[in-house]
C-alpha cells in the first residue's frame, strides 16, 4: 500500500516509488516481528522484515524513523487513513452490501510526559492521565475500519461525528452510515437530535440518573425469555417500552422520544428485578413502541458491543501496538483545564457578589421593616394600656367585688386588645430575624466572594503552559495497525481451519512467524515452512498450507503461490556451487526466513 503525500517534501518527492512501498511495508508489517516501533530496529537482526518489505535486508532504525516523520510532516496521515478505511471496506463488502449496523468507541492510551498535556480517564489503568485519544469504528462482523486520533480530552460525542464523516468520505460514492451502537458517554439529548438531525440512528444505554424503575418509561410492553442457560432457564428476559426526553426531535418537531429495549432479570425471592434499557433514536415521522422482536433485536445489536468492539481492541489492536505512542512533539495551547476552573471561578465569584448585593438589600429592607414595627408598638402599646386601664375602672366601678363570670368577660376583653400589639411584635420579631439572617448571608457570600477571588489569584499565578501532542505520526501507524488487523483477520477465515474463527492475533502469530525456505521457479513459488514440535499444531499448519494452494493464489509478478510442509526440516543446507541458480536448485537453495503472513501480502 504505497504512502500518498499531501504536500511533497524534499527526500519524498525524489524517492523512488519501490522505496517508498518497502518502507511502507516495514512499518506495516513490523508488529509481525514483534517490532512496534521503529526504536526497536536498532536490535533488529532477524529476516522476516526483509523478506515481508521485499529487500534482501530489513531497514534499520533511521531510515524507518526518518520515513514515518517525512511522511506525517507531509500530511499524508490523513491521505492514509482515508486509503486504509477505502480498502478495508471494500475487503469485507465486496458484493457492495453495507453493514447495517457500526460500533464506535473511544480508547485512551497514556502518554507520560514531563509537561503538562490535555488528560483524560484511561480505562486499563483507571486513571487520569495525559494521553491521546482515539476513536475507533467497527462493522457488525468486529472488523476496524477507520479510526481518527485527537486530544486525550476530547469527549466522544466530538469525536464520534468526526470519524463517521472521515470513513463515509473515505467510502465514497454518497455512502452513509445509518445506525451507530455506542455506549453510555454519548447519552445526551442534544447529540441524540443532532445525530438524528443527521440521518443516523444511534443506540445506546440510559444513565442511570435518568430513569427510576420501570415506571419511569411509557407503553411498557410484556417481558418476553432472551437469554437462556444451559439447563434452559431463562436468565434475560426483554420488553418494549418508549422515554421521553426534554429535548426538540428535528424529525417531528415534537420531545424526542426514544424506543426503549428493557433487560432484567426474572424476579427472585419476592424482589424487583433492576431494568437495564438499551435506548434508539427513530427516524420515523410517528414514534412507537418497538415490538416484541424489534425489542430482542435491539438489546442484541447492543450487547454485540463485547465481541465485535471491546474484544478487538484486546485481542488485536492493542497487541499489535495500538497503546504504543509515535512522535512527542508538542505545540502550545490554551490551558483547557485552567480555562474551565477559571470560567467556573469567575462565574461563582460574579454570583457570590450578586448574592451578597442581594442579601445586604433584603437586610437593609427587613430592617426598615423591623424599625416601622417598632414604631407602631411605641404608638399602639400606650393606647392598648390606656384602654384596659379604662376596662379595669368601670368594671370596678359596677361592681366592687367581681365574680368570677365578670373577671372572664374583663381578661377576654383584655386579650382581644392586646391581640393587635402581639401580631404587631410578632411581625417585628420576623422582620428583625430576616434582617440578621440576610447579614449573615451577606457577610457569609462576601468571605466566600474573597476566597473565591484569592483562589482565582493563585490560579493565574500558578497556570501551567499546556502542550497539544502533534498525532500525525501516532496516526499513521495506527492507520498501518488497523490495515494489519484486517489483514490477519481476512488470512484468518480464509486460510486457517474452522476451529480458528474467533481466534486472536496471539494465536495466530506462531503460525505467521513460521520460518523456512523459499523455492522461486519460472512459474510457481514454493515455500517450505518447518513444522511445529506440536502434532495438533502441525495438523492445523497441514490443513492451512492445503488451503493456500487450493486457493491458486496469483503473486504480482504471474507466479502461483504453492504452500508445504517441509519434511526433511533436519537436513543440513549446504552452499550452491558457483554458477548454480539458488532460486531453483530446491527447497534447501534458499534460506529466506519466511513467516506464513506473506502469503497474503497481496491476496487482499
Amino acid at each position: 500500500m504505497p504512502v500518498e503525500t499531501a504536500v511533497d517534501t524534499t527526500r519524498l518527492a525524489h524517492q523512488r516509488a519501490s522505496t517508498n512501498q518497502q518502507l511502507s511495508r516495514t512499518l506495516l508489517f513490523m508488529p509481525v516481528a514483534e517490532q512496534f516501533r521503529p526504536w526497536d530496529l536498532r536490535t533488529y537482526t532477524g529476516g522476516q522484515l526483509a523478506v515481508l518489505s521485499g529487500r534482501e535486508q530489513a531497514y534499520g532504525y533511521r531510515t524507518t524513523e526518518r520515513f514515518l516523520s517525512e511522511v506525517a510532516q507531509a500530511g499524508a496521515n490523513q491521505s492514509l487513513s482515508a486509503r486504509v478505511a477505502h480498502w478495508s471496506y471494500h475487503l469485507w463488502h465486496t458484493k457492495g452490501v453495507p453493514s447495517d449496523t457500526y460500533y464506535v468507541d473511544g480508547h485512551h492510551k497514556a502518554v507520560y510526559s514531563g509537561k503538562l498535556i490535555p488528560r483524560g480517564l484511561v480505562g486499563r489503568l483507571d486513571k487520569v492521565l495525559g494521553c491521546r485519544g482515539l476513536v475507533v469504528l467497527n462493522d457488525a462482523q468486529g472488523h476496524p475500519l477507520a479510526s481518527v486520533t485527537s486530544r486525550g480530552d476530547q469527549h466522544l460525542t466530538k469525536g464520534l461525528p468526526v470519524v463517521v464523516q472521515h470513513f463515509e468520505a473515505a467510502v465514497g460514492q454518497a455512502f452513509k452510515v445509518s445506525r451507530l451502537v455506542v455506549d453510555r458517554e454519548v447519552m445526551g439529548g442534544e447529540f441524540l437530535a443532532s445525530e438524528l438531525g443527521e440521518g443516523r440512528e444511534i443506540v445506546t444505554i440510559l444513565k442511570e440518573n435518568q430513569y427510576h424503575r420501570v415506571e419511569s418509561f411509557q407503553e411498557v410492553g410484556e417481558f418476553v425469555p432472551w437469554l437462556y442457560d444451559k439447563e434452559g432457564q431463562i436468565i434475560k428476559e426483554v420488553a418494549s417500552a418508549l422515554f421521553e426526553l426534554k429535548v426538540i426531535s428535528p424529525v417531528t418537531g415534537q420531545p424526542l422520544t426514544l424506543k426503549v429495549a428493557l433487560i432484567r432479570q426474572p424476579k427472585s425471592y419476592g424482589k424487583e428485578a433492576k431494568v437495564i434499557p438499551i435506548v434508539s433514536t427513530s427516524l420515523e415521522a410517528e414514534v412507537t413502541a418497538p415490538s416484541p422482536g424489534e425489542a430482542v433485536g435491539l438489546a442484541t445489536a447492543y450487547r454485540k458491543r463485547w465481541p465485535v468492539q471491546e474484544n478487538v481492541f484486546k485481542d488485536w489492536l492493542i497487541p499489535l501496538g495500538l497503546d504504543i505512542n509515535h512522535g512527542y512533539k508538542k505545540t502550545e495551547v490554551l490551558n483547557s483545564e485552567v480555562v474551565k476552573k477559571r470560567e467556573h471561578l469567575a462565574q461563582r465569584i460574579t454570583t457570590t457578589a450578586k448574592w451578597a448585593a442581594s442579601a445586604r438589600e433584603g437586610s437593609k429592607k427587613a430592617g426598615e421593616v423591623s424599625n416601622r414595627r417598632n414604631q407602631q408598638l411605641k404608638e399602639l402599646v400606650p393606647k392598648v394600656e390606656w384602654k384596659i386601664q379604662e376596662l379595669c375602672n368601670q368594671l370596678e366601678a359596677t361592681s366592687p367585688s367581681p365574680t368570677w363570670e365578670q373577671k372572664a368577660e374583663c381578661k377576654e376583653a383584655e386579650n382581644k386588645l392586646k391581640a393587635p400589639v402581639e401580631r404587631l411584635k410578632d411581625l417585628e420579631w420576623k422582620a428583625w430575624s430576616k434582617c440578621n439572617k440576610e447579614y449573615r448571608k451577606a457577610a457569609e457570600y462576601g468571605r466566600e466572594h474573597k476566597m473565591l477571588q484569592t483562589q482565582l489569584e493563585k490560579l493565574n499565578a500558578t497556570e501551567r503552559q499546556m502542550l497539544e501532542l502533534d498525532n500525525r505520526k501516532d496516526q499513521v501507524v495506527t492507520a498501518f495497525i488497523v490495515a494489519l488487523t484486517n489483514l490477519g483477520m481476512w488470512v484468518r477465515d480464509h486460510f486457517f481451519p474452522g476451529n480458528y474463527a474467533n481466534c486472536t492475533w496471539e494465536r495466530l502469530l506462531p503460525f505467521l512467524a513460521l520460518g523456512g525456505w523459499v523455492s522461486q521457479g519460472a512459474r510457481v513459488v514454493k515455500i517450505a515452512l518447518k513444522p511445529f514440535n506440536d502434532r495438533v499444531l502441525n495438523r492445523d499448519l497441514e490443513r492451512v498450507c492445503e488451503l493456500v494452494t487450493a486457493a491458486g493464489l496469483v503473486l504480482p509478478d504471474g507466479r502461483q503461490l504453492h504452500m508445504e510442509i517441509y519434511s526433511d526440516h533436519k537436513a543440513v543446507w549446504k552452499k550452491p556451487e558457483l554458477g548454480e541458480n539458488r532460486s531453483t536448485a530446491g527447497p534447501d537453495s534458499a534460506t529466506s526466513h519466511v513467516p506464513v503472513y506473506s502469503i497474503a501480502t497481496k491476496a487482499g
